[in-house]
């Protein structure tokens, strides 16, 4: 008989991010370690591996507050999540800084399922 196979089950996540899609780093004007569009890209996964997003994307950056003043639709986060395959996100302690129409507006927009 031969031994059962092995299943092995991975989870990626992302978290405080807090509005960073780019890696720019303003203090030393060049590329960081960071951004969501940078991030999901590292993501070594395949359809059946989950990712999820614990909260805090949509308030913390420069970028992020550009945002807010001009309030574009629909939230820059939306369809950076969506291109990275998230599958569920949740809400952080900073995205309650926001009004709500920031924060409806950007889960309004995502293909995810929200905890």
């Amino acid at each position: 008989m031969s031994a059962p196979a092995r299943f092995v089950r991975c989870c990626l996540d992302t978290s405080d991010t807090h509005g960073y899609l780019f890696p720019a780093n303003c203090a030393s004007n060049g590329d960081g370690p960071m951004g969501l569009l940078k991030l999901i890209h590292a993501f070594d996964r395949d359809e059946n591996t989950p990712v999820i997003d614990g909260g805090d994307t949509i308030q913390g950056s420069p970028f992020a507050s550009c945002v807010h003043r001009v309030s574009p639709r629909p939230h820059p986060c939306a369809p950076a999540l969506n291109l990275g395959g998230y599958r569920y996100v949740t809400l952080g302690n900073h995205d309650f800084n926001m009004d709500l129409g920031a924060r409806s507006t950007r889960e309004s927009r995502c293909r995810t399922r929200r905890f």
